[in-house]
């Protein structure tokens, strides 16, 4: 979303952060089938506006549903979750929550599979750009630097696991599988999605208006 606001100033490099088709960090944890979410609450963490958008996207065209959204962070470390319907969360908390097995919340939706399942299109949740008048040479360089850094990671996702899952306090393979599920390098289909994203943004901001 940040890019899509400075768009005319700078343009994507060959890296980013891609769910495909399943993404394990971006969650919509609810009470309900997200069917039956018509007229409910959800809770939407402010520390995304990508993910926020996308499940807008996912509840009000894909599922045609009307709901309320609720601005609040829901932590994986409360010990009592809000009286909400359903609740967003993304990063560690995400992968936290994955272990707790919520009561309340027993249905468990992976935002980038939803939208896998929609558009048949992996989901860009995340993209290096750079200025677009920066020289040709310095892109280069830049790009370079990135396949390096890619490179050297998935090259030592056991030492990353490692880290990551003292960290968070989880296991240094499901930390592993989580980096070895995500895409990393910006393709043709990464791009369509991302067109995709951008015309659908345009229908609702449009819809909105006429609302209005």
């Amino acid at each position: 979303m940040d890019y899509f606001d400075k768009e005319d100033a700078y343009e994507i490099l060959d890296y980013g952060i891609i769910g495909n088709q399943k993404v394990k960090s971006v969650l919509l944890f609810s009470k309900y089938p997200i069917e039956q979410l018509d007229k409910k609450s959800i809770a939407v963490t402010d520390e995304t506006s990508t993910s926020s958008q996308l499940l807008q996207l996912l509840i009000e065209q894909r599922f045609n549903l009307d709901v309320t959204y609720v601005n609040e962070k829901i932590s994986a470390h409360a010990d009592v979750l809000p009286n909400y319907d359903a609740f967003l969360t993304i990063g560690d908390d995400a992968l936290k929550f994955r272990k707790l097995h919520l009561e309340d919340f027993k249905y468990q939706y992976d935002l980038a599979e939803l939208w896998y399942e929609w558009k048949q299109l992996p989901f860009v949740f995340a993209v290096w750009v750079i200025k677009k008048s920066t020289t040709q040479d310095e892109k280069t360089k830049f790009n370079e630097m990135l396949k390096n850094a890619y490179e050297t990671g998935m090259n030592n996702l056991n030492e990353l696991g490692q880290f990551r899952g003292k960290i968070l306090g989880l296991d240094r393979d499901e930390i592993k599988d989580y980096f070895m599920k995500l895409d990393y390098k910006i393709g043709e289909k990464e791009k369509q999605s991302i067109e995709e994203f951008k015309l659908l943004l345009s229908i609702k901001s449009n819809l909105s208006v006429l609302i209005r």
